[in-house]
């Protein structure tokens, strides 16, 4: 069973441990390159209310298996929308655990009135296409020069889902 649980300052070694474990293998993962120490991380997550963010360890049978960040936006105007990013360990991937991350996400978008997410996905990452494409997001665009990778530029698609289409009033 998975277990998705929000990270926190005391999170920060396995978060930090996990990310660099994964980030070997995929490099376009959203976190800022001057957070990749534990302090850093300790960081990252001590002001991720303030920012709108939050980090989610997965985690299946006492192990950790991947990671989910999520990124909203300050702006009134833009309130209502957060950028993802959804990384599971090469050898847990294909078991349906990228879906039941990204449920747990949009659940958890909906309840901190998030009504939109969005995504990049690198044109090569088939297993990231994969999970988004057949979980309602749609490519809406391309995003030119959207990753680095080994000094190169590479593009991705612009990948979003509408989470309702009725806007609440706000209380």
């Amino acid at each position: 069973m998975l277990i998705l649980t929000e990270a926190h300052e005391q999170d920060a070694e396995r978060l930090f441990r996990l990310y660099c474990d994964i980030h070997g293998v995929r490099k376009e993962l959203g976190f800022e390159i001057g957070k990749l120490s534990t302090q850093g991380f300790t960081e990252l997550l001590s002001t991720a209310s303030q920012r709108r963010a939050a980090y989610f360890i997965a985690q299946h049978e006492r192990t950790d298996i991947g990671f989910a960040a999520i990124q909203g936006h300050a702006a009134s105007e833009m309130a209502h929308l957060a950028s993802c990013s959804v990384a599971l360990r090469e050898q847990w991937q294909g078991r349906g655990f990228g879906k039941k991350i990204l449920k747990d996400l949009e659940e958890w978008s909906m309840d901190h009135e998030l009504l939109r997410i969005e995504a990049c996905v690198g044109f090569d990452n088939r297993a990231a296409l994969l999970l988004f494409g057949t979980t309602g997001y749609r490519v809406e665009g391309i995003r030119k020069s959207a990753f680095m990778s080994n000094g190169k530029l590479k593009d991705g698609f612009y990948m979003a889902k509408q989470l309702t289409t009725q806007i609440e009033e706000t209380k």
